[in-house]
């Protein structure tokens, strides 16, 4: 559902979204969503809030939220983690990844299925 290749999570279809999944009547519906608890805390819960929205508005219809989660490596995590993107995935990401996961739960974003994406390239 999300507009494919955006820093911060936008909606595909803007304001008529839940009338494209209305319409259509998935089991799932899926967002792509680019996390990090380093990110600004100003435009995290910006989107904290939009995913809540679309938690809510899904659960009404009956279909349930797959959240595919990538959580890239800012600058000093990276640097923190030697330099390479291996020793970020393995020693720094999956606490990153569960802190965002925490921090949706507590903005009440209720996802059925929560995926880990690994960003190309890291």
């Amino acid at each position: 559902m999300e507009r494919s290749g955006w820093e911060w999570f936008e909606l595909e279809w803007r304001q008529d979204w839940l009338e494209h999944v209305a319409s259509a009547r998935p089991d799932y519906a899926k967002v792509l969503v680019r996390d990090n608890p380093a990110f600004p805390s100003g435009r995290r819960e910006q989107q904290l809030c939009a995913l809540r929205e679309v938690s809510d508005l899904l659960r009404g219809l009956g279909v349930l939220l797959l959240y595919e989660l990538l959580v890239p490596a800012t600058g000093g995590q990276l640097a923190a983690g030697g330099g390479t993107t291996d020793t970020y995935d393995r020693d720094l990401r999956p606490d990153l990844v569960m802190q965002v996961i925490v921090d949706n739960q507590a903005a009440g974003v209720e996802a059925a299925i929560w995926r880990q994406a690994t960003p190309h390239g890291q």
